[in-house]
């Protein structure tokens, strides 16, 4: 602290007083500018020098505004990373660097990718967002890029030249302001995540619904419906869609999850599909059946308890029996008075606590077990009360209803 107070003592007397003659040395303010220039560009003269033994170039960081290592041979760079900087272009040289399989450019003020980037023929990786890219070139699609970050740039679309990019597993175009997915996007069968998050744009394609992703973040756009076909996206783990104008799925079956937001989609399709297995029940209306074995088992069972009881219930089949009570009036239909007390709810308790839904649905599963049903074919409580096992709840409706007539003396026994 001492040294500070005196070298701005220093600069006053220098400013206040003419020496004519011989040196004088001040630990003042331009010195110590002069020591940290120094002291930078011989950090920077290291990290190049290191780069050259390694063929790891880091100058991140360094409020470059040109590529300082002309004056080095990094040909055999195989990692580069130049983010956060004020670069205006990728600079030419790194794109002589023929190994290079990483290039991070992020946080820089980049215009356009030149058409010398296709001679990175190992390139995989490439982070170019939070730049002031207008346009993604046709050319970039031609490199093995295996990660693709552009996000909080100035995109307005994307070319239908990136289905050539067959090995790309992550792209993220978030923060931009596309307004259309192109179809191509559905070529990259290499694809895990995609990042479309805050952009313009008003649908999805139907295409994405053959790819392998995992994650899949659409939130912060103007999108209104989620195409049925996405019900086929088997490996998807994280759907985001969040600050959308959602209508189908509606936006209360958008809060409950990804389950919920699957079982909306099977029924639409159902209901698009007109196959030749469709269940006619002209009071009810129709309900069509999808291939996969266990969605015609959830809403087989579904139509089974509509055509017994004569009522039309919700599409949501876990939803609509979770609380016990359409099951325990079934029991009833089969066998008056088999659960002799149902809990159900009134216009003042319009839902049933948890507590009453338990009690209604182990009444409903003892009603079954007294009449008949097999101990193999008897779901347990969690299966119903959490939709967790919907298959074997209709496995248990099915056992229900396919027992035979019971006799006046096994009527009265129950």
């Amino acid at each position: 602290m001492a040294s500070s107070q005196g070298g701005v003592g220093a600069v006053t007397a220098l400013q206040s007083h003419h020496y004519s003659s011989g040196p004088h040395w001040s630990p003042g303010i331009s010195q110590y500018q002069h020591q940290q220039q120094h002291h930078t560009a011989r950090s920077l003269d290291r990290a190049l020098e290191d780069a050259v033994c390694s063929g790891l170039l880091n100058l991140s960081g360094r409020k470059l505004r040109e590529y300082p290592g002309m004056s080095y041979d990094l040909t055999d760079t195989t990692q580069a990373d130049l983010s956060k900087n004020r670069l205006t272009e990728i600079p030419p040289e790194v794109c002589l660097f023929a190994p290079l399989e990483s290039l991070n450019l992020y946080h820089n003020c980049i215009k356009c990718v030149p058409e010398a980037i296709i001679n990175l023929q190992m390139l995989t990786y490439l982070d170019i967002s939070r730049n002031l890219l207008s346009v993604l070139p046709k050319y970039l699609f031609s490199l093995p890029l295996k990660v693709l970050l552009v996000s909080n740039n100035k995109l307005v679309s994307i070319p239908e030249e990136i289905g050539k990019a067959k090995e790309l597993m992550e792209l993220d175009v978030s923060c931009n302001e596309i307004q259309v997915l192109p179809a191509q996007v559905g070529r990259l069968q290499a694809l895990r995540e995609l990042n479309i998050r805050k952009n313009c744009l008003h649908m999805l394609p139907e295409e994405l619904a053959d790819l392998p992703l995992i994650r899949l973040d659409f939130s912060c756009n103007k999108i209104t419906e989620i195409p049925a076909a996405y019900r086929k996206l088997r490996q998807l783990q994280h759907i985001i869609l969040d600050n959308n104008p959602m209508q189908s799925p509606p936006a209360q079956i958008c809060l409950k999850g990804k389950v919920h937001i699957f079982k909306y989609l099977n029924i639409q399709a159902c209901r698009m599909d007109k196959k030749p297995d469709t269940l006619d029940l002209p009071s009810l209306g129709k309900r069509c059946l999808p291939q996969p074995l266990t969605d015609r088992s959830m809403l087989m069972c579904l139509q089974n308890i509509e055509s017994r009881l004569k009522v039309l219930l919700p599409d949501d089949v876990g939803a609509a029996l979770m609380d016990g009570v359409v099951l325990c009036h079934l029991a009833n239909h089969i066998c008056p008075r088999s659960v002799a007390s149902i809990h159900v709810p009134s216009p003042a308790v319009p839902k049933l606590s948890m507590a009453k839904c338990r009690r209604n649905v182990e009444n409903f599963l003892d009603a079954c077990k007294k009449l008949g049903v097999t101990q193999d074919k008897l779901c347990l409580p969690h299966h119903i009360l959490e939709e967790r096992g919907l298959v074997k709840v209709g496995v248990t409706v099915q056992a229900l209803l396919d027992l035979p007539p019971l006799k006046p003396t096994q009527l009265s026994a129950v």
